[in-house]
């Protein structure tokens, strides 16, 4: 077959099996494939090239397409009374006799004695009483010609159990299933239509659970049908180390099933976790889990651009006001490629103010900063919110760094005359290099730990606060090694105050990062811990907003954040 005729092929097989460009991708990518999207669309336009395996991939995708869509149209055998007791390989081999075509007298029809009559034979074979069968019925036998060939019985291996109303298990028949019934979905039919087409792969029961806030506790996604479950701990359960640990964790449920947990993640981003109940024997259903619950958590963050049902679920206790804003500005609190991972975190997750971060990566360069206004509560939210929204504009008309600390500084200025004004560090790393730059406006300094030992960074005067500056600034900088972690944060996090009187300060933030590392920690649940272990020093109360980013530059850990 020519390179044209077979994309040709790959695209009429497509549209025969009513699959959109994105439908099929996201069946591809279950069976390992890599390219995105626009590679498949392109390819099957016969306008960019597919590697050769990519290529048998997506046959494989789209085959499994057209089988599930033919599929769909066979009907079912039922359990007749005339083969109760049979067991399925039995009646399955005495089909596979029936379609030998050794000899044309094996094709003819046949009448089948009823079980436990007398005639089984004692092999358990049943015997088998040939009549004559008619020119149409002879023809289908001999493959509709004069020629014999052998013929196919693959798809016995795939029939249903006798009598029983499911279909085979398979990845991507409950990937394409979901996803054709997410375009008109309601969002809260999800947690009620997952454990549906879950079944599809062997699932008896499904549960999304969502992480809090602050963390700490799994929430079950309520739905109509769906499983009841309780809230679980982050710390200490099973759900809870799947989340932690970003690992499948299996457990026994009740009756010789199995139970999975799976960490339900949005790229590298932890949303929660997905717990799935299905028989031991479920023939391929931690690949075709694992797929699946992909799906669902690209289906989760999206259905939460237009419903309250996921931010209800995640809320252990109500937000307040400001934090309500903050957490609406965020990016996703983590971030990955193979060359750098980026992680942060806010505290008091349910009443933070003023304190907040941003980042963005665009090709080799990875844009941050890291932001703490002046007051409290709704006022210094409102002071956030005006200056992330001046750090994105002028980040993405493409400013250097000192034009984007003197457009947020003219936004601040501006809107805030009485004298508000805002801390940050502003940044810039190439991902290439690991050349590290930054403004400091009246900011802790960043902190570069290498090796287990933190590095003192270049001397570097920090600037007026954003709404105070007056001049241009100085852009220090920075080369950073293979495996160093950089912290940017908040005074939050070190001016936190113990009953006793004593900082937590820069050497016991460093030393946790250090042991955490150590410990084979993520840097985000190294983020989670770092602020559980922040509220322990100041007796589960802080006296002011804390959030601290961290950025891991070519360490070899990013496997970590994937399952």
């Amino acid at each position: 077959m020519t390179t044209d005729e077979r994309y040709r092929r790959m695209d009429a097989a497509r549209l025969r099996a009513q699959l959109t460009v994105q439908d099929l991708w996201l069946r591809y990518l279950a069976l390992g494939g890599t390219g995105d999207a626009f590679d498949l669309d392109g390819y099957l336009q016969g306008l960019v090239p597919l590697d050769t395996i990519e290529q048998d991939v997506l046959a494989q995708a789209l085959n499994e397409a057209l089988r599930d869509l033919y599929q769909s149209h066979l009907i079912p055998l039922s359990t007749p009374a005339a083969v109760d007791g049979w067991d399925d390989d039995r009646l399955r081999g005495l089909m596979a006799r029936l379609l030998d075509d050794q000899s044309p007298a094996r094709h003819q029809a046949s009448v089948v004695t009823a079980a436990g009559s007398g005639d089984d034979r004692a092999d358990g074979s049943v015997p088998v009483r040939p009549v004559a069968a008619g020119p149409r019925r002879q023809a289908r036998a001999l493959g509709g010609g004069d020629q014999q060939r052998p013929p196919d019985r693959s798809w016995l291996a795939s029939l249903p159990a006798f009598g029983a109303a499911s279909t085979p298990r398979s990845a991507g028949d409950a990937l394409g299933s979901l996803l054709r019934a997410s375009h008109l979905m309601a969002p809260d039919q999800l947690a009620s239509v997952a454990a549906e087409h879950a079944r599809r792969f062997g699932a008896q029961e499904l549960v999304i659970y969502l992480v809090d806030y602050g963390q700490s506790t799994l929430h079950p996604l309520p739905g109509h049908g769906a499983p009841a479950r309780d809230l679980l701990n982050v710390d200490g359960s099973a759900a809870g180390r799947a989340f932690r640990r970003v690992e499948v964790i299996d457990t026994a449920a009740a009756d010789g099933l199995r139970r999975m947990w799976l960490p339900l993640l949005d790229g590298v981003e932890r949303l929660g976790v997905v717990e799935i109940v299905a028989t031991e024997d479920a023939a391929g259903l931690d690949d075709a889990a694992r797929a699946f619950v992909s799906l669902l958590a690209e289906l989760v963050v999206a259905n939460d651009l237009y419903s309250d049902v996921f931010a209800r679920t995640r809320r252990r206790r109500p937000l307040s006001l400001s934090a309500e804003i903050q957490w609406q500005l965020l990016p996703p609190l983590t971030f990955a490629s193979d060359h750098v991972v980026i992680a942060g975190l806010l505290e008091p997750a349910y009443e933070i103010g003023g304190d907040t971060f941003d980042y963005a990566v665009n090709g080799s360069t990875a844009d941050l900063m890291v932001l703490d206004a002046v007051g409290h509560g709704l006022p210094a939210a409102v002071l956030a919110s005006v200056a992330i929204g001046a750090y994105r504009h002028a980040r993405r008309e493409v400013g250097d760094l000192p034009a984007i600390t003197a457009a947020v500084n003219t936004a601040v200025a501006g809107q805030f005359p009485d004298s508000a004004f805002a801390t940050a560090v502003l940044a810039r790393l190439d991902v290439d290099t690991g050349l590290l730059r930054w403004v400091n406006a009246g900011h802790p300094a960043p902190l570069i730990v290498r090796g287990g030992a933190l590095i003192p960074t270049p001397g570097c005067r920090p600037h007026p606060p954003l709404g105070l500056q007056e001049g241009p600034v100085q852009v220090c900088s920075a080369q950073l090694h293979a495996g160093d972690r950089v912290l940017l944060y908040t005074d939050g996090i070190v001016e936190a105050r113990s009953p006793a009187g004593e900082f937590f300060g820069e050497r016991r933030l460093a030393d946790f990062i250090i042991r955490a590392d150590a410990a084979g920690d993520s840097a985000p649940e190294t983020l989670r811990r770092l602020i559980r272990h922040v509220l322990d020093h100041q007796a589960d109360h802080l006296q002011d907003d804390a959030s601290i980013v961290v950025v891991e530059w070519r360490t070899g850990d990013e496997q970590q954040l994937e399952p």
